[in-house]
């Protein structure tokens, strides 16, 4: 209810006084409906673009928008302590796996009578691959433990790459300084990149000493930047004897769709195999149906049993031999 009252004015613009010593007015009263049409206001948070590499996958550290309303806000809807409001994330346009792409934020608010407004926020999160990598070692074993593992690649900087790390070995037998030799050839490649129709860089085997076997041609190279500083600064080794030294940053890229390197790995066996043969004596009993054509002659008569027959059916005889070295037989 709304109270309206006139005052009557004189020529001077003063009151003017009734009989009873009071301003001469008169009054009314009427019935006002206060109708909200105007919506809530959102202004969302600043549109940010990051790297993959500081990328923080909670949306709410990327900011919350101000809402505010002529009246009021809904109290029943709050986000992050902001009443009136309502969050939802889309990710249709980012990949999830390798932290790239978009993320689009959307902010609902909404107040007292139902009206609601929106606004959105653009997360752009791009990619970026700057990993280095260290390769095993070259190995001569003199005692094998039979596991096989003779190391495997090792990286700084995975921060978003999806690394894939495989190996296929070539083995070969016929050596002069070792029992066998495992040509051990790794690939890397980063599936968020990796492209199997292009190429790979192909990192050398460094051997600077013309002695196959001594501990200088041994150590894996390390791949990285040019001017990266220790433990990750690149090998600096000569490939061949008496060439010059290679720099193995230049086998470095930071967009490199896949890295080869082929590990040596010698065994020089001076461990005795283990043979393993069943209980003796083996006996078996041949209950086969003696063959006439194979026992009628005189002499294959047994005399222990009195009669032409002896054994003709399979002795399951086993005799197992391992060595850590080798698979078993």
């Amino acid at each position: 209810m709304v109270l309206l009252t006139v005052y009557q004015l004189d020529a001077f613009g003063n009151f003017t006084i009734g009989p009873d010593g009071s301003p001469v007015s008169n009054s009314c009263m009427v019935e006002v409906e206060v109708q909200d049409k105007i919506k809530p206001v959102c202004v969302s948070p600043g549109n940010v673009t990051v790297s993959c590499e500081s990328f923080d996958p909670e949306p709410w550290a990327y900011g919350k928008p101000a809402v505010y309303d002529n009246c009021c806000l809904d109290t029943s809807k709050v986000y992050q302590g902001q009443c009136g409001l309502t969050h939802s994330v889309n990710y249709n346009l980012f990949d999830t796996l390798c932290n790239k792409g978009t993320i689009t934020r959307t902010f609902r608010v909404y107040d007292c009578h139902g009206q609601q407004n929106q606004c959105t926020q653009r997360i752009i999160v791009n990619y970026e691959q700057d990993y280095f990598v260290k390769f095993p070692n070259d190995v001569i074993v003199t005692v094998c433990d039979g596991t096989g593992n003779y190391g495997e690649p090792s990286f700084y900087g995975k921060d978003c790459e999806l690394l894939g790390v495989t190996f296929e070995d070539d083995v070969f037998t016929v050596l002069p300084d070792a029992c066998l030799k495992i040509e051990r050839t790794w690939k890397i490649i980063n599936w968020c990149t990796y492209n199997p129709n292009a190429g790979c860089i192909t990192v050398p085997t460094a051997n600077p000493n013309a002695t196959s076997n001594s501990p200088q041609n041994l150590p894996g190279p390390i791949v990285s930047a040019c001017g990266t500083p220790a433990p990750w600064n690149p090998t600096i080794v000569s490939d061949r004897p008496g060439q010059p030294q290679t720099n193995f940053c230049t086998f470095y890229d930071a967009n490199a769709n896949c890295y080869i390197h082929k590990q040596i790995i010698k065994i020089i066996d001076t461990q005795k195999p283990t043979v393993t043969c069943p209980a003796s004596p083996v006996e078996y009993c041949d209950l086969t149906v003696n063959d006439p054509l194979l026992w009628n002659q005189s002499y294959w008569w047994d005399p222990i049993v009195g009669q032409h027959d002896l054994c003709e059916g399979d002795a399951p005889l086993t005799i197992t031999a391992t060595d850590a070295c080798s698979a078993p037989t």
